[in-house]
């Protein structure tokens, strides 16, 4: 019954040519259904819209979703001879919605039809009252929006399948395009003739046979005069010809006797009382000196310029260009780091109440030691500063251990700030900012506690060193026999052992001058060996055996 109903409502020739003859860019592509027979749930028919694009001698033109199952529906339609009947050209246009609002490009099937298949379309009429409409027909959407071609994109993709149908059927395209284009009315400057203004000596032409019958254009240009008359909203507008302006001056007739006299006529300025009053006293030299001088003034052209106006607007920018000046004067200027930031908020530094900014000042001044090439300017500065010297030098901080530091009943820690300057002096020599930034940590630590006498609290954070672990201080005992270091090679202790033996030897040579006894030989030459050397090490700390007492009861 819907298939009866579908063949009765379908669409006839003089339909379509009507329809592609009526079609504009400016108006949406006339529409139509392309019946989906026996494509739907239990046999029923479904229906795909379609757009008319096209009309030629043998056929026409329209375009459809690019659906997969409308593309099987149209290779499924055969002819009487086995062939496909339809052909087929998938392109993509640009969808708009009702309302003309852009949606993006949409995938289209672009089908060319013989006069034959135009019983497969219907007109919208025909899916009034239709039952499940939104499942059974098949519309155009992009990104889920349901839309339609754009007329002009539509249009354009045609004519570029077109050019690559075969040369007989583009052929019939052309010349139905080209006999409705001559059919068209000729114009004059854009506006069509008039009745009166058509020539009346122009013959009608004889009326084509029936095989040779002309078909509409795809899209009739738009009137000129409609393009000419209006335009865009920001475009520039034509230029007016001669005779249109004549024309205007005629309807606004002329102009009138008299004509300005109020707008020529100058207005007196009011002198403002205030304004008055402060100009007066600024002439007399009655104003007070300001107290910082407006930095406007320097320039040549506002300072002109001030003195040549006289209106409460001159008046009131100097007035705000003095306060700018006052607030940037009087505004505290910027921390240069977090720490003064951190210190300058809430109470006061000295402040016993509990509280976070300790632990804030802490952490940024954490967070600066991070940056070696910043320490290591710091402390350098410092350094050149309580020196007196201009530029720095590698022995600079050997320098400053030697004539700064109070380290004489300190000779441990002498010995660190040594190391340490030797260290800088290392760094400085090679670029290092890395050691040179630690030394110099090392440096503000031995300064510290030797001011404050032993002390290691405050000089310890200084240092800006992790807490050192407790279970150093839970052992004393050395973890086995052996005095010597286990980080050290055995070839550095032998060395050094060597080293040291020879210097007992000196000293006991130059206490013996002046008795006039050889001294002692060593005891034994320093071998090459540590683990030697320290077996008699060890062999001569242990002490000597007591000898065995005489029982009592011996005779």
């Amino acid at each position: 019954m819907a298939g009866a109903a579908s063949v009765r409502r379908a669409l006839t020739r003089d339909v379509v040519e009507a329809q592609v003859a009526a079609i504009r860019r400016d108006r949406p592509l006339p529409p139509a259904y392309l019946v989906l027979r026996a494509a739907g749930e239990e046999g029923r028919d479904d229906y795909s819209v379609a757009y008319l694009l096209r009309c030629r001698e043998n056929g026409f033109m329209a375009a459809v979703p690019g659906v997969g199952r409308v593309q099987e529906y149209v290779e499924s339609l055969l002819s009487e001879e086995g062939d496909s009947l339809v052909l087929f050209y998938t392109d993509q246009v640009q969808a708009e919605t009702v309302r003309g609002r852009r949606l993006g490009p949409g995938e289209v099937l672009l089908l060319d039809l013989p006069w034959s298949a135009v019983d497969q379309l219907v007109g919208p009429q025909a899916l009034r009252g239709i039952a499940d409409r939104a499942a059974r027909v098949v519309t155009l959407s992009v990104a889920d929006s349901p839309g339609r071609p754009c007329t002009g994109d539509a249009l354009d993709a045609a004519a570029r399948w077109v050019d690559r149908l075969d040369p007989d059927t583009a052929q019939e395209y052309y010349a139905s395009a080209q006999e409705v284009e001559e059919e068209l009315p000729e114009d004059i400057d854009g506006e069509e003739l008039e009745a009166d203004e058509a020539p009346a000596a122009a013959a009608p032409s004889p009326a084509p046979a029936p095989s040779l019958r002309p078909v509409p254009p795809v899209a009739a240009p738009p009137a000129a005069a409609a393009s000419r008359r209006t335009g865009a909203l920001f475009a520039s507008a034509p230029a007016l010809t001669d005779q249109e302006i004549q024309r205007l001056r005629a309807l606004a007739g002329a102009a009138p006797a008299r004509t300005g006299g109020v707008e020529r006529t100058t207005r007196p300025v009011l002198a403002d009382p205030l304004e008055s009053d402060l100009h007066a006293e600024a002439a007399a030299g009655a104003l007070p000196p300001p107290d910082v001088e407006d930095p406007a003034l320097e320039d040549p052209g506002v300072a002109a310029e001030l003195q040549q106006g006289s209106s409460l607007q001159l008046l009131l920018l100097a007035q705000m260009r003095q306060n700018a000046a006052l607030i940037q004067r009087l505004s505290p200027s910027k921390a240069a780091d977090g720490i003064q930031d951190v210190l300058s908020g809430g109470p006061s530094g000295g402040d016993s109440s509990s509280g976070i900014k300790g632990h804030l000042a802490r952490d940024a001044f954490l967070r600066q030691l991070q940056d070696a090439k910043g320490v290591t300017a710091r402390v350098q500065n410092n350094a050149l500063a309580e020196l007196g010297l201009a530029a720095a030098e590698p022995g600079l901080m050997r320098d400053y251990v030697e004539k700064r530091l109070p380290l004489q009943d300190h000779r441990t820690l002498l010995h660190v700030a040594t190391m340490a300057a030797h260290g800088w002096e290392a760094g400085f020599r090679s670029g290092n900012q890395e050691l040179m930034s630690f030394t110099s940590r090392l440096l503000v630590f031995a300064e510290q506690v030797s001011l404050d006498a032993g002390k290691l609290q405050l000089g310890y954070l200084l240092g800006g060193f992790p807490d050192p672990s407790p279970l150093g201080l839970a052992s004393r005992r050395a973890p086995g026999l052996r005095t010597f270091s286990r980080l050290a090679a055995p070839q550095w202790l032998a060395a050094n052992l060597a080293y040291l033996k020879d210097l007992d030897y000196a000293e006991t040579r130059i206490a013996q001058l002046g008795t006039g006894r050889p001294p002692a030989a060593p005891k034994s030459q320093p071998s090459s060996s540590a683990g030697q050397d320290a077996t008699e090490q060890e062999e001569e700390q242990q002490p000597r055996r007591r000898p065995p007492r005489r029982p009592k009861n011996a005779s």
